[in-house]
């Protein structure tokens, strides 16, 4: 016991009253965090732990008024209000530590997911072969009467029906050709999102980090 310990107790015992010697609560080592279930209920416990604490120094401080030596008795309350606190949030900040990259690398599995579903589809769209035409029969003309005759209108049979099949496949091939704008699209705005996403991660990492540093340095001093 150090020396002006041992002189408080003996003059307050001498004066009649006894005198709590209050001690730093000890705290066990951070613990080790394995998953979102074990890190909730760290946070619970460091919550009852932390609720503890207040309360055994509310009465540690009121105690101390009693005292002859209140100075040195709220000293004595105070360090062991700290070093409760320490390590409860020592406790705290590696259970939201290990909560956030959980959080992160899950989100990191659903973007990988979904870019891969993504690549499968538009690698399955680009093998696809296109659909077939769909022949239209054209009227059968009538018997020529002349090879001239019969010339011009095989010609004009032949010009009709391309164009009665052209005219058949111009709103497939309109859908298609939206179909397709509508996809490369989807697929910048898709990569636009995973940038961004990824962006967003390493920002929210480095805040994090940092906060972390601050939170170390807080509690060293």
């Amino acid at each position: 016991m150090p020396k002006h310990l041992i002189v408080v107790a003996a003059l307050a015992g001498l004066a009649g009253c006894s005198v709590s010697v209050l001690r730093p609560t000890s705290h066990a080592a951070t613990p080790v965090i394995r998953s979102a279930e074990e890190a909730d209920a760290v946070l619970a416990k460091a919550t009852r732990e932390r609720a503890a604490i207040e309360a055994a120094y509310s009465r540690r401080e009121a105690e101390c008024y009693t005292h002859f030596f209140v100075n040195s008795c709220l000293d004595e309350a105070r360090e062991a209000q700290r070093s409760g606190l320490d390590g409860v949030r020592a406790a705290e900040v590696e259970a939201g530590r290990v909560k956030r990259a959980l959080e992160i690398a899950a989100r990191d599995r659903e973007l990988a997911a979904a870019q891969q579903r993504f690549e499968a589809e538009q690698a399955r769209m680009a093998a696809e072969p296109p659909p077939p035409a769909r022949e239209v029969q054209p009227d059968v003309p009538a018997p020529p009467r002349h090879p001239v005759e019969d010339r011009a209108a095989t010609a004009a049979a032949r010009e009709q029906a391309r164009a009665v099949q052209e005219a058949a496949e111009a709103p497939q091939r309109a859908r298609n050709a939206a179909d397709l704008e509508k996809r490369r699209a989807e697929a910048a705005q898709h990569a636009q999102d995973v940038a961004r996403r990824k962006a967003e991660k390493a920002a929210k990492l480095a805040a994090q980090e940092k906060a972390k540093a601050d939170e170390a340095a807080k509690a060293k001093k």
